[in-house]
């Protein structure tokens, strides 16, 4: 009976096929990454007091001490990790104020969790990172307050939102709220009332934490995106005030009615707000 007997390969043709394999490997790796680089999102930092808005890659990193912050404030299913960017004597560590300063803003954080409806089968960490403080008293400004947006959403209400209610990060690496304050500027930061030429330290980081939240506008005063792009979640309640008329409709980037009605009031006709404020929306 005949067998037969496989042919022995030689060790170069061997080579050449394992080399031609990889080759056409790194080919087809080479084309999704490229293909999946073109539709890459990109972040949008926006800070509605200023206006300032900084675009970042999803992958460079923002976000410094994450798994270590400087504080860690817990509730029942929504834990704030705050980390600080200041040096060890100055803005929120200044050796006179530095304590109190900090305390407000623990304060203020600790106020809008137990005051966000979050489902309380979320397991969160709410990422707060303080930029290096400002020491100048000619800028026009207190502070500055916002959060990341993505450039892939018509309207988006920003990383702070979206893990609030949904229970899913926007980033690994970057925060879900940025706040900047301008000590430069006469604040009061004790629980008592602030002199005549003092701003109320906590106040002033409540409106900010706010704006992290995502409470802004995307809407310049031309009816573009402000965000280059996107729209807020909030631009869709905004009405005119003598009809109900929206702005926006979900499905479309581009005003509902002419770039003139941004000079006549509006109302924000969120459900909620309605129920709170019946006829005299904000």
């Amino acid at each position: 009976m005949s067998s037969i007997t496989p042919a022995t390969q030689h060790p170069r043709t061997r080579l050449a096929a394992i080399s031609l394999c990889l080759l056409a490997c790194f080919c087809i790796f080479t084309f999704f990454q490229t293909q999946a680089d073109e539709k890459a999102e990109t972040l949008i930092a926006y800070f509605p007091h200023t206006g300032v808005v900084e675009e970042v890659e999803p992958n460079e990193v923002h976000y410094r001490k994450g798994l270590y912050p400087d504080t860690l404030l817990k509730s029942d299913n929504v834990q704030v990790a705050i980390d600080y960017q200041d040096p060890q004597d100055a803005g929120f560590f200044d050796p006179q104020e530095g304590a109190d300063r900090r305390a407000r803003l623990e304060e203020v954080l600790a106020y809008v969790v137990d005051t966000l409806n979050v489902d309380p089968s979320f397991d969160i960490t709410l990422q707060v990172e303080v930029w290096k403080s400002l020491d100048d008293p000619d800028l026009p400004f207190l502070a500055q307050g916002g959060t990341f947006y993505s450039s892939q959403d018509n309207f988006t209400g920003g990383f702070a939102h979206e893990l609030l209610t949904t229970g899913s990060r926007g980033s690994l690496n970057n925060p879900d709220i940025i706040i900047m304050v301008n000590f430069g500027r006469d604040f009061y930061a004790g629980r008592g009332e602030p002199a005549n030429h003092e701003a109320d330290l906590s106040s002033v980081l409540l409106h900010e934490v706010t704006h992290g939240l995502g409470f802004a506008t995307g809407c310049d005063a031309d009816g573009d995106s402000r965000l280059g792009g996107p729209f807020t979640y909030y631009d869709l309640h905004l009405v005119r005030a003598e009809d109900g008329h929206p702005l926006f409709d979900e499905n479309e980037t581009e005003l509902q009615l002419p770039v003139s009605v941004l000079t006549n009031p509006l109302d924000f006709a969120g459900e909620h707000a309605f129920e709170t404020y019946r006829q005299n929306r904000p």
